[in-house]
């Protein structure tokens, strides 16, 4: 393992929680635009290449979706003025007594800046 990877494990994010609602529910509630704005402030279209934006009590949040494959997987790119690029996987997986939700957070080695994802976001493309 070099420096880099030893850097962007140590910053690894991986957080579990058991739901008893079964996955393709809990898929509904991260993939299904309306379903999210419920329990989070953002538009996180569930569309390979789609750019959305989620507000943060500190600022706007620019995203880019790199991988959907429903109703398992949900990856994106996300960035703020305030918060280098990382990478957020989304996994659903079905459980005995409901689902699981696995999300992943890591940075983005020389990720694509901020300022790029923004300018996309808000021209649209």
């Amino acid at each position: 393992m070099n420096e880099d990877d030893a850097a962007t494990e140590a910053s690894t994010v991986r957080i579990e929680r058991e739901f008893d609602a079964d996955a393709g529910r809990l898929w509904e509630a991260i993939a299904d635009p309306d379903q999210l704005r419920e329990w989070w402030d953002a538009d996180i279209p569930a569309s390979p290449g789609a750019d959305g934006v989620a507000n943060e009590p500190d600022g706007a949040a620019y995203i880019h979706v790199e991988e959907v494959d429903p109703p398992r997987r949900l990856v994106f790119r996300w960035a703020s003025e305030l918060d280098a690029p990382t990478r957020v996987e989304l996994d659903v997986e079905s459980t005995e007594s409901g689902s699981r939700l696995v999300v992943t957070e890591r940075p983005v080695p020389n990720g694509e800046h901020v300022a790029t994802m923004s300018a996309r976001v808000l021209a649209g493309v």
